[in-house]
Order: C-alpha cells, then structure tokens, then sequence
C-alpha cells in the first residue's frame, strides 16, 4: 500500500524532480527546511530535513552518505547520480598483463608475467634446466625431407639427427700397371748388302758392345737385322680393391626452438610461452654425450650433430693374372768406332731388316735388349669392406612428462 501511494506522489510531483536513486532511494527535488521528500513520501513529519519519524524510507546505514540522507536538507544523490556517492556505483577495470614474456609486471599488480592470471593462456612455468644443460626448449621431431620448423617467435636452435643410414658398401678388384718380367738375350746379324742378302757378314749375340774389327776386320757394314728379344718372364700386376659406398643419410631430424626466458614462477622454475601445436607439448633440456635424464625431465633421448665415413676396401681377396700381351724390345746401334762411343745409325730390336745408311765405317755395334713393355693382367675376387659410418656428436635430449 505504501508502495503504491508513494509512486503515486512521485508521478504528481515529478515536476519538482523526484527521482529513485541506484540505492532505491526517494530523492527530494530541493533541500528543505520544511521537511523532506522522503519524509513526505511516506507520511512522516518533517522540519528537521531528516526522514520523516513516522515514515519507512529504505536508508542503507552502512554507508555514510546514506545514513545521512536529508541532514539539513540535503539527502545524499541529490544530483541524480551525476557524481559518485560514497558508495560508488560502477567499480573500475583492472589492468591487464600487455606483455607476458618480457620479465616484467606491465599492469603493476605485484604479478610479472607467469605470476599474472592474464597470462595463464601465454606462458606456464616448467622445471629449469639443472647446470649443464641447456633450455628449457621446444622442439620438433620430424623426417628429414619435411621443411625446417617455423620457430615463429622463439630463436631458431641448433638441428640434430637420429637413425643414420649409411647406404650400401661393396669392393671391386682392380690391377695396376705391369711391372717386371724378364727378357732374353738378342742377336743380330749384319750384312754388307743394303737388303740383309747373301752371307751374314757377322752374327752376334748377348748384350753389350761388339767390335767388328776386332773380330772379323774391318768393312763396310750396309745393313742389320737385329731380333726381338725373348720373353722369359712375364710382367706382373699389383692387385687394388676400390669401394662403392652409398651416400650417408638420416632417417630423422630434430629442430629445436628456444624460447626467451622471462619470470614470475617458483626458484627451481623457467617461465616459458606456450609452444605451439607443432611442437612437442613438453619441455625439453639438452646436453652433450650420452647423459641420464634428471628426474624432472625423465624422457630420453640421443641425437646426434652428423657422422663421419671412413668405409673403404682391402685388396684382401684380390689377384691379378700375370700380364697377357707384354713385349720385349730394345735397340741395336751401329758405331764408327771400336768402343761403341760415336753412333752413326739406331734401330729396334724388332726382327726386321734396317739398312745402314751412314757413310762413315762401321766397326762396333751393340745389343740392348730391355722390357717387357705393355700388357694387361686380368683381375679376380671381390676385396675386402673395411671401415664403417658412424654418428658424432652425441646429445642426449630429456623432456618433461608434458605441459
């Protein structure tokens, strides 16, 4: 009943500015001295510009500007909310984290970064890599032929590889050049005709220096056949193995992202932003050689940074056939002296007729035989694979359980 007579009175006198404020307040259109709207509202008497004695206005008491509503006339909102009470209407927003991996605590809370509710979707403490090890870092494992990871906002880290494949190894025979062998002794014959016709004038054998006059007097010497000297023993090869090895590759690469550190977490703790869905969903530190992982961080595995090859082949297995085709040969020459010191004509030891055309006397001649020369040996086996590929560079990389 109160209810409807008072918005009754308010409707009639909304000229004089009666109004609810946000506490559910009548207000008064004008400071009284004759007493209070709210005193009129409700029937009391007013004169004091208090509330009316015989009235029920609701007045929150817990907030002074209330609970003094129409002392001396003026009950608090008398502007109509314009300016804030005591109680203000509309509470302020608090700031917000702008940067959550710059270490610092951008909207003053107390909370840097990790600390900060604001950045609980941006960053997250993980366990700090323990001395020796480096990271905390993200990373990708993925095959080789796959692109480089796109790190975005983290630092480009160092790429390690897993599952080396070394490719086939085989060895081939092969044989060296010819060398050796042993050849006979030549012998010629020389004749005063142009042609190597009618009697031999000499017949000689051996090596060395032969003095004509000395052994069948001194003549014109017009021509010479001198043989090919005999093979007795054939040339030999040094056996060689070559290899074919295959081209080293890896099965597996492993990219790694490093994030910028930054703070608001517990000691023992890193701040580090969330990685995204291409990366492995876990923390990971790293050290060099094969390492046992430290307990928060029980997830190990060895990568490696390349290889080395020194795979090669023995001749171990190898033969080759003593060389088929070899020759010996030489050359006999003809002198104008005793001694063999003053040539005057030269030919090879080739079994054909070669006329001396010299005009000068010729009274010593001499055989040198040399070779075998040429040939080729066959080769036989397979050879012998030697060495190995192998990884360097161990790391050994642990991660934690997941974020």
């Amino acid at each position: 009943m109160r209810t409807i007579l008072l918005l009754a009175l308010c409707s009639a006198v909304v000229s004089l500015g009666c109004a609810l404020d946000s506490e559910g307040q009548a207000q008064p259109g004008s400071p009284g001295g004759s007493g209070g709207a709210d005193a009129a509202a409700t029937g009391g008497t007013g004169g004091s510009g208090t509330s009316g004695s015989g009235g029920t206005s609701p007045v929150d008491a817990s907030w002074p500007g209330d609970a003094a509503a129409g002392t001396g006339g003026q009950p608090e909102d008398a502007a109509g909310d314009v300016t804030p009470d005591a109680k203000p209407d509309v509470v302020a927003e608090a700031g917000f984290e702008s940067d959550c991996t710059n270490g610092l605590d951008d909207d003053a809370d107390g909370l840097p970064d990790c600390a900060d509710p604001d950045c609980a979707v941006i960053v997250t403490c993980v366990p700090a890599a323990p001395p020796g090890w480096t990271g905390p870092s993200f990373v990708r494992a993925r095959a080789t032929a796959d692109a480089v990871t796109d790190c975005g906002s983290m630092t480009q880290g160092d790429t390690f590889y897993q599952g080396l494949m070394a490719g086939g190894h085989t060895c081939t025979c092969t044989c060296g050049g010819p060398s050796g062998g042993t050849c006979g002794n030549s012998s010629a014959s020389v004749y005063s005709s142009t042609d190597c016709t009618g009697s031999s004038y000499a017949s000689l054998s051996g090596t060395g220096c032969f003095t004509l006059s000395a052994s069948t007097g001194t003549a014109a010497i017009k021509s010479v056949i001198a043989t090919v000297p005999p093979l007795l023993a054939p040339p030999t090869c040094t056996p060689y193995a070559s290899a074919n090895v295959g081209e080293l590759s890896w099965n597996q690469a492993l990219d790694m992202c490093e994030p910028a550190p930054s703070t608001g977490c517990e000691a023992g703790e890193a701040c580090v932003p969330l990685p995204p869905a291409e990366l492995e969903q876990a923390a990971c530190i790293l050290r060099l050689g094969d390492q046992p992982c430290p307990p928060a961080f029980g997830s190990k595995r060895t990568f490696f940074e390349g290889a080395e090859d020194d795979r090669d082949c023995s001749a171990s297995g190898c033969a080759c056939a003593t060389a088929a085709g070899a020759k010996c040969g030489g050359k006999v020459r003809v002198h104008g002296n005793d001694d063999c010191s003053f040539a005057v004509g030269s030919f090879e030891l080739d079994g054909n007729c070669h006329a001396v055309t010299t005009t000068n006397m010729v009274s010593s001649l001499d055989l040198a035989p040399d070779g075998p020369h040429g040939g080729q040996c066959a080769s036989s086996g397979t050879g012998t694979p030697t060495g190995t590929a192998s990884p360097t560079g161990t790391h050994t990389l642990c991660c934690s359980p997941g974020l």
